[in-house]
Formats: structure tokens, sequence, C-alpha cells
């Protein structure tokens, strides 16, 4: 858990965390999940979409750049993301929580 909220904007894979726990892909994903209530993936994106809403509020950073402080691969793959768990685009968002 602490590699992920430390390292979340790397790119970070399941295989790599398994690896880091000397755990198959299966296994630690079955463990991660029975302890997490979560995924590790999907863990992953909710740590990687909390801190894009926090740079979204908190700093004028072109989307590009958050997308990529927030370890997406673009903004293109951020939006589809944000838009998915909240509803809106990340300009959107932007506007919305700093009006």
């Amino acid at each position: 858990i602490r590699f992920c909220e430390t390292r979340f904007a790397d790119d970070v894979s399941v295989p790599q965390l398994a690896a880091l726990m000397f755990l198959s892909p299966g296994h630690f994903t079955e463990r991660f999940t029975r302890e997490m209530g979560i995924g590790p993936g999907a863990y992953l994106r909710q740590l990687r979409l909390e801190h894009a809403q926090t740079l979204l509020r908190e700093s004028a950073l072109p989307i590009t750049e958050v997308a990529q402080r927030a370890g997406f691969g673009d903004s293109a793959q951020l939006s589809r993301a944000f838009r998915a768990a909240f509803g809106a685009t990340p300009t959107n968002y932007r506007r919305a929580h700093r009006a």
C-alpha cells in the first residue's frame, strides 16, 4: 500500500507489485482484493484520480501536465478515466471547483 501511495505516478503494474511481495500476479491480486476490498489496478487508478482532482483544484497546470503527474499516459487517458469516475471532464471539474 505504501509503495502504491508513493509511486502511483510511476508506471506501476500488478506483476511488479506481485514481484515485490514474492507472489504470483493472480495470488497477489486475490489477497490484495480480499484485504482492501478493491483490486490493485483499481486501487492505483483511484489514487491517480484523487491526485488529479487535487491538482485540478489547487493548480493551474495544463491538463496534459496533470495527467502526467497523476500517472496517466496522456490527457485523453485521464479524460476517459475521469469522466467514468466522476461524470465530468477534467476541464469541467476544474471550472466547477475553482469558481
